[in-house]
């Protein structure tokens, strides 16, 4: 009996649980539509942004993988396309690649000049190699790489003017990588040992002094001299 009444009012609360949801919706029926409608809408919007900020991602690191450096006409345009696509991304990782992609390949475009080292590629590794070393000074790879960058970027200098301030800028990049506990694991420690070592030789300017004419035979004619 105990237990028929028990199982009564359980139905009974029930009852009055549903009947008073029946009226909730009654009274906000439209007001919860419109909050459905509207959640719907975010969720949809958020969901598109998802799907489109990953194929602008996508695209972006295949427009990178299909640069082309193989002459510096190609490659200045190529240098240009990828500043671009640096700047408009937001994905740390694809930056990074970026930079140090950008930095490499201005080194390397700077000696397939006519007249190597040229200023200009020269000039945009440095600010490559400064923005990965500044953006990612958290990451040793990025700081040893940026750091031999910059050391060769002073080196190039080097050879266009001559001027020893770049020497010491040099040593100062490869002592901090030479120094950097985090190198210890990593080649850039090694390298950067070896390439302070031979500082000197590297920024030692050859210079050559101008051939000695040779000495004009006995039995030629004296200059001015006209032969008939």
């Amino acid at each position: 009996m105990k237990a028929q009444r028990k199982h009564d009012l359980k139905e009974n609360e029930l009852i009055h649980a549903l009947g008073q949801g029946r009226k909730y919706l009654d009274r906000n029926g439209r007001r919860l539509g419109t909050a459905v409608v509207i959640v719907s809408a975010v969720i949809a919007v958020t969901a598109l942004s998802v799907r489109s900020q990953t194929s602008a991602r996508e695209d972006r690191w295949r427009r990178m993988g299909e640069l082309a450096f193989d002459t510096p006409e190609v490659g200045r345009d190529s240098l240009a396309t990828l500043r671009t696509l640096i700047e408009e991304a937001s994905d740390e990782t694809f930056v990074r690649r970026g930079l140090i992609l950008e930095g490499q390949k201005s080194l390397e475009l700077a000696l397939k000049v006519a007249a190597p080292p040229d200023n200009e590629f020269n000039d945009g590794a440095r600010k490559a190699f400064s923005k990965l070393s500044d953006r990612f000074a958290d990451s040793a790879l990025a700081v040893g790489l940026a750091h031999l960058g910059l050391a060769t970027v002073e080196e190039n200098a080097f050879v266009l003017d001559a001027d020893l301030v770049h020497k010491e800028a040099a040593r100062g990049y490869l002592t901090k990588v030479a120094n950097d506990a985090r190198m210890d694991l990593l080649p850039f420690k090694r390298m950067a040992m070896d390439r302070l070592a031979g500082i000197d030789q590297t920024f030692t300017r050859a210079i050559f002094d101008d051939p000695i004419p040779e000495e004009a035979p006995a039995d030629a004619d004296p200059p001015g001299t006209d032969v008939p």
